[in-house]
């Protein structure tokens, strides 16, 4: 069973919140955000991607792999 954050956002979860989801059987929960937050454990902080019908099948697996963080960082500075 799989768990969202309802807002999901860095202040809607913390180690208290995770704790409660992982008490109550959940084994996985994502949130809102793009990328992992390292401050917990990996599969209570799953990403949660945006994908419209534009997006293709190389813009979702470069959301996925934090490619297009990378380059969106190195060339719209």
């Amino acid at each position: 069973i799989d768990f969202a954050y309802p807002f999901g956002g860095k202040e809607e979860f913390n180690s208290q919140i995770i704790e409660i989801v992982r008490s109550e059987n959940y084994q996985t929960a994502v949130t809102a955000l793009p990328y992992y937050d390292k401050r917990y454990a990996r599969e209570f902080s799953y990403p949660r991607f945006f994908v419209t019908q534009r997006c293709d099948q190389l813009s979702l697996f470069s959301r996925i792999n934090g490619l297009s963080r990378i380059l969106k960082r190195q060339f719209l500075k």
